[in-house]
């Protein structure tokens, strides 16, 4: 193939990349951040997330037996993911010397940067690795930088882990085609294994191995490649390793009854056959997966890799389109989260890879057409990175507007609590891990199926540092429900919620047998 003569080379191109990418985070980080992370986008899975880092901070690293604080007057043990990220953050809170209870959120959205800058220089790699021009290189890994998705990324959630481990192992796995070392091979299964412990859902990005994989070997030799035993063991050690963790988070649900809803309890993320049909919902989730996947930008380079394929390399081509596969099926698989952008955006984190990936290869196939136009070939790079440029303005904005309206209420009442129980807990400081308070959740039991709900709002539990009971927005009564908490040792009873007491037995007994400090919170 046609290569054109570059004024710069590849370690110039490297560099300027490892800048643009810096100041990509640097402005991320640095701009639009809510005071806390209640406030901020998912704010009650931040809260969650950070509540399991404190413990660990706080208490041992027991990576299989992560805690929450809407556990009752139990462990608060969980069914949840793997902790790699909970457990890094637990150290670097250790290490900084962090507060026992809310703030610190800086260290979060730090390693939740370092995780996703490691994606970038990941990504290069991988497109140098596919045989990609560094200019295309360049224009793949600051698209990921500059996504919507990566910037809401930027959070105290462990996606940017995920999403790191993923295109690490997919990086150690084109190695191994082109040069195969077990090792690499070994550390490429390890990778993945951990990208799924995560997040399931990750082990998608198989699909973009499997067609690496058939896009390097010519056809006569696909199938001798695809007969070898050392690839059929790297492939079944990360499906077994992510079925053994599943398995022990149902057995945390089973004896200690919370879940984040991986397999036990909650509402599925499963989409009913009413939704598989219904046109619409593809609409949604196109519509989602275009803001917080691969972008406007993204499906530009899914276009040119597919019309300018003759210029490409056949692993380009095939690990561009597996990833699509791959974010194609986690999409379709999470309907009915991944269609819903409040709800279940981290859903398209694949679909940030696989825009960077495909823009970045599209443009490779481009280059031969723009090497004898200059005018055209600078004029070309001015648009894409303004259109960079528009595109990290715009995911900011939306950070924004986003994190205005998230938690007021919720922020009010724990700052009642909190004054509260510096008066009355005998303690010099938060938090007060031995009182025990009931929240009034905003989320129904159930969703509009029927099926059970996830309701267990974490962030008073947060701010406040305390833990206790959550109850649904419907189905719970105070007056029935409540003294018998109160006897188990429930101190207070909060509720943030915007509607008024639904019974009137409820209001007497809360008048009877306790105080109202306001905000919804009331001492028993």
């Amino acid at each position: 193939m046609l290569r054109s003569t570059r004024a710069m080379p590849a370690r110039a191109y490297a560099i300027a990349t490892a800048a643009l990418v810096a100041a990509v985070f640097a402005v991320v980080l640095g701009v639009v951040r809510p005071e806390t992370l209640v406030h901020d986008w998912h704010g009650w899975r931040q809260a969650d997330t950070a509540t399991i880092a404190l413990n660990y901070a706080h208490g041992d690293l027991e990576v299989l037996h992560p805690r929450i604080a809407w556990g009752g007057d139990g462990p608060g043990y969980v069914e949840a993911e793997l902790q790699v990220y909970t457990g890094a953050l637990a150290l670097l809170h250790r290490l900084t010397g962090s507060a026992p209870v809310a703030g610190g959120e800086w260290r979060g959205r730090a390693l939740s940067a370092a995780a996703l800058a490691a994606t970038a220089w990941l990504v290069w790699v991988w497109l140098r690795t596919l045989g990609l021009q560094p200019a295309a290189a360049l224009i793949g890994t600051v698209a990921l930088a500059t996504s919507r998705g990566t910037v809401f990324l930027v959070s105290v959630q462990p996606d940017a882990f995920g999403l790191a481990a993923t295109t690490g192992a997919l990086v150690l796995f084109t190695r191994w085609l082109h040069t195969p070392r077990r090792r690499d091979l070994a550390l490429s299964s390890l990778l993945f294994a951990i990208a799924g412990g995560i997040k399931p859902t990750f082990l998608a990005a198989g699909l973009a191995a499997l067609a690496a994989l058939v896009g390097h070997h010519p056809i006569g030799t696909r199938l001798r490649a695809l007969r070898s035993g050392s690839l059929w063991i790297a492939a079944s050690l990360p499906l077994l390793a992510v079925a053994l963790l599943l398995a022990h988070g149902a057995s945390v649900h089973a004896d200690y009854g919370n879940t984040f809803g991986i397999i036990s309890g909650g509402d599925s993320k499963f989409p009913t056959l009413d939704r598989l049909v219904s046109p619409m919902q593809y609409v949604k989730l196109a519509q989602v997966g275009l803001a917080f996947g691969p972008g406007p930008l993204g499906a530009l380079g899914l276009l040119l890799v597919l019309f300018r394929r003759r210029h490409l390399t056949r692993p380009a081509i095939a690990a561009a389109i597996g990833l699509w596969a791959a974010y194609a099926l986690v999409g379709v698989a999470s309907m009915r989260y991944a269609s819903e952008a409040w709800l279940g955006s981290h859903y398209h984190a694949l679909g940030v890879l696989a825009g960077a990936v495909s823009l970045g290869v599209g443009v490779d196939g481009l280059l031969p057409l723009l090497a004898t136009r200059p005018h055209l070939r600078r004029l070309g790079a001015a648009a894409v990175f303004i259109a960079l440029a528009v595109q990290v303005t715009v995911a900011l904005h939306h950070r924004r507007s986003a994190a205005a309206h998230w938690a007021d209420r919720e922020l009010q009442a724990a700052d009642v609590l909190r004054r509260d129980l510096e008066k009355t807990v005998k303690a010099a400081a938060l938090p007060h891990p031995g009182v025990l308070v009931v929240i009034r959740s905003g989320v129904a039991a159930t969703t509009e199926t029927g099926a059970p709900n996830n309701y267990e709002d974490p962030r008073i539990f947060y701010l406040a540092g305390v833990r206790g009971w959550v109850w649904p927005s419907d189905g719970t009564s105070v007056a029935t429900s409540l003294p018998a908490l109160r006897a188990r040792g429930a101190r207070y009873y909060v509720d943030p919620t915007d509607w008024p007491f639904r019974h009137p037995e409820d209001q007497r007994w809360l008048d009877e047998h306790s105080s109202d400090l306001g905000s919804g919170v009331f001492r028993l």
